[in-house]
């Protein structure tokens, strides 16, 4: 995947005192002479005043392992201080100087969960400096409403028409759902701001688009074995789309990156076949080394969905190229995408418990990826 699943290398810590005593050392030699307390006479004495107790100092671990490189992710904590340093405390229990981290805002992606009236087709606009949205006026003929639709925007498409010699669908005003339809999902859990909203001057049969600016994801049968409630999910590597399904519904639809090319004695292409998730992890550290891309290493990856060996579904906060791949084999997904996903899969992770692993009576949720013919 991205990286060995919790095969990240021990933080630093402080290394054991191989030096102290014990059994087995010398029995030390006792000397004649007055007993303690006393002077050469034997007369008792004042005892010494005990010293002040000084302040211990913050203890800073200095084992230089794991080296970090740059580029290399951390779960930046508290700050504490040394005398003049300063540090950061992760918040896997590690330390590392101030000046040698800085922060990052985290990026996010999400696709959209699909309501009960609606039906495909749907899509993602994929031209690189976005589309127009364009309205059929009373001459019959499209003009530009003003709003240009970004990469990446996801649309409810309508029917397919040819207008003036050009093809173009008719786009439906979409607003996500105020609650998620995912048990236990939050009732905040919704898409944003919707890209086509409906107001009374757009109505359903006047938005178009262009259709060749449009990426479709494409309905597929409930696979064998499966039971019409089942949920279940479709990652199509062609087109770098995934579609959540519970039985025969679509239920969301995102863009993801799955992996790369890589090279032949190192290929990262995401394995097509058929799984089931087998554990689920709120966050997981992933590292690794590769020959073409040298070493990474990420903490705390949210929402980790394993899938086969350290293959996983799971949320990447450093990119936005969902609908590109890019990975080292893992599905890449916007957090927000992967948070959906991992509270609408099973297993369940009970509340306050940090993972679960999947069993003969909890099974995890069937992942079908395959590659649809380029269109």
């Amino acid at each position: 995947g991205d990286g060995d699943g919790d095969g990240g290398g021990a933080l630093p810590t402080l290394d054991d005192d191989d030096t102290g005593g014990g059994d087995g050392g010398p029995t030390p030699e006792i000397e004649d002479g007055p007993p303690s307390g006393s002077d050469d006479g034997g007369n008792p004495t004042a005892p010494e005043p005990e010293p002040a107790e000084e302040k211990e100092p913050v203890s800073i671990p200095l084992s230089p392992t794991p080296w970090l490189e740059k580029g290399y992710y951390l779960s930046l904590g508290e700050t504490i201080r040394d005398g003049s340093r300063s540090y950061w405390r992760t918040a896997r229990g590690g330390v590392v100087e101030k000046g040698s981290a800085h922060g990052v805002d985290p990026k996010d992606y999400q696709g959209a969960e699909l309501t009960r009236s609606m039906s495909f087709p749907v899509g993602f606009v994929m031209v690189k400096n976005g589309t127009k949205l364009l309205r059929l006026g009373d001459d019959d003929k499209l003009h530009a409403t003003g709003k240009n639709l970004e990469k990446r925007t996801f649309l409810d498409l309508g029917e397919e028409v040819q207008i003036g010699g050009q093809t173009y669908f008719s786009v439906i005003p979409y607003v996500p759902p105020a609650e998620g339809a995912a048990e236990g999902a939050d009732a905040e859990t919704d898409g944003g701001e919707p890209a086509v909203a409906p107001t009374p001057e757009a109505e359903a049969d006047s938005l178009f688009v262009k259709a060749d600016v449009m990426r479709l994801a494409e309905l597929q049968p409930i696979p064998k074995g499966l039971d019409p409630w089942d949920r279940w999910i479709d990652v199509d590597i062609t087109k770098q789309m995934l579609v959540a399904y519970e039985g025969s519904r679509p239920v969301y639809v995102t863009l993801v990156s799955t992996g790369k090319r890589g090279t032949d004695e190192e290929p990262f292409e995401t394995p097509v076949g058929r799984y089931r998730i087998r554990s689920k992890q709120i966050t997981s550290n992933m590292d690794g080394t590769t020959a073409t891309d040298g070493n990474y290493a990420i903490q705390d990856v949210p929402w980790v969905m394993y899938f086969e060996g350290s293959y996983a579904l799971h949320g990447a906060f450093w990119h936005q190229s969902f609908g590109s791949v890019r990975s080292h084999g893992c599905v890449n997904l916007g957090p927000s995408d992967a948070r959906w996903l991992f509270l609408w899969s099973t297993p369940f992770v009970p509340d306050h418990w940090h993972g679960v692993t999947a069993s003969d009576d909890n099974p995890g949720t069937t992942i079908v990826i395959r590659r649809s013919e380029p269109s």
